[in-house]
């Protein structure tokens, strides 16, 4: 387990940006326990958040981060996204937290002011949860093998993607891939 710990987390950066993520979920938990919606209600946000987040890094990945360079929107992700898929393995892998957690900050207020902090805060854990499953899971599709990762199917789908940039883009769940009909290139 810490020859696997240390293959992830070679990186000091990763593991700070990990840690950052993480302790933005504890305290998302604790506020949603703290506003009293009971727990039931809560699982239930809290998976329908985590669920979302699976759409959300699609879209994201597919109509955001594959934008060229140039583009005006660029800056939101793709100019780091495509560094990234010149340099796949080169590290730091996970993306610095600040601009994706004050983007989840300012949709967690919108939330919160609209539908009561016992509902936003444990839907926003979840949406948080999601996107630290997926951040460990791009690690490790990029830091480990086959024969450590613990689902090689969805590591294989991700660097599949780098090999075929326009398809593939889930990177923690296959799922919309299948729904959009965008796991594999056309004419594939």
């Amino acid at each position: 387990m810490s020859t696997l710990r240390g293959a992830m987390f070679r990186d000091p950066a990763d593991a700070r940006r990990l840690a950052v993520v993480a302790a933005a979920e504890v305290i998302l938990l604790g506020i949603g326990v703290w506003s009293g919606g009971g727990a039931l209600a809560g699982a239930l946000f809290w998976a329908a958040g985590l669920a979302g987040w699976t759409l959300i890094e699609y879209l994201l990945h597919r109509f955001l981060f594959h934008l060229p360079a140039e583009h005006p929107l660029a800056f939101l992700g793709a100019r780091i996204h495509l560094a990234h898929h010149e340099a796949p393995d080169q590290t730091p892998i996970a993306k610095p937290p600040a601009a994706t957690l004050g983007a989840f900050s300012a949709g967690f207020c919108a939330t919160a002011a609209a539908a009561g902090v016992s509902r936003a805060a444990p839907l926003w854990a979840g949406l948080v949860a999601g996107y630290l499953l997926y951040e460990l899971s791009h690690l490790a599709a990029h830091l480990l093998g086959d024969a450590e990762h613990p689902l090689p199917a969805q590591r294989r789908h991700h660097l599949r993607h780098h090999a075929a940039p326009r398809a593939r883009f889930g990177v923690s769940s296959a799922l919309w891939d299948r729904a959009f009909d965008t796991g594999r290139e056309a004419g594939q």
